[in-house]
């Protein structure tokens, strides 16, 4: 991991992303789904090669939204409002930071549980077929006159990548592509993006 990263996160000492569960209907598969979550972003880390990378995984921890009266079937307004209220409850400090979990939200809902349904929790690479991902949300809905879509998905081997990006802009507008729905780690321009409009 390269060490902006590294710098970015050791006074905290804790990074990650703020996770709603908005589906209920498998335990199984949403446990399953934490530990996909766990172990998929763990080589991304390894693989940097770093004296850090150690430090990193350990500061690794995401806040998980999962309470089936809140969240259930929630729709984005309702998860941002949620999202925008915990905000307010972190201290000043936190609040004062621009970091990925301050400005943007994961969502796990039916169809991505089912589609790893079938999936090895294990990270596999070269995977093929339907790839697990999440939905990741700005914490500010769209303007109605505006082309940005506020979300976009992503692929869950590319959550790392999402958040090390992320650590270099102050909004999910520089990490929004207008040419695809998917987060593209490999692809990112800003003028490609929505973070000028």
């Amino acid at each position: 991991m390269s060490s902006l990263f590294f710098l970015n996160v050791r006074l905290n000492k804790r990074w990650g992303f703020v996770i709603y569960r908005t589906d209920y209907s498998s335990e199984e598969d949403w446990i399953k789904f934490t530990k996909m979550l766990d172990t998929w972003t763990s080589p991304v880390i390894e693989n940097k090669g770093s004296e850090e990378a150690p430090l990193i995984e350990s500061w690794k921890r995401n806040w998980y939204m999962s309470d089936k009266d809140k969240f259930e079937n929630a729709s984005p307004s309702q998860l941002r409002q949620h999202f925008n209220t915990w905000l307010d409850t972190l201290s000043t400090r936190e609040q004062s930071l621009t970091r990925p979990e301050h400005y943007m939200f994961l969502v796990v809902d039916k169809d991505i549980l089912d589609i790893i349904h079938s999936q090895p929790p294990e990270y596999i690479c070269g995977l093929s077929g339907t790839v697990p991902y999440v939905l990741a949300l700005d914490k500010d809905a769209p303007d109605e006159n505006s082309d940005y879509p506020g979300s976009m998905k992503v692929d869950l081997r590319n959550l790392m990548y999402l958040y090390e990006e992320g650590l270099e802009r102050d909004s999910m507008r520089g990490l929004c592509l207008k040419s695809s729905e998917w987060f593209e780690r490999d692809e990112i321009d800003l003028e490609e993006t929505y973070a000028e409009d």
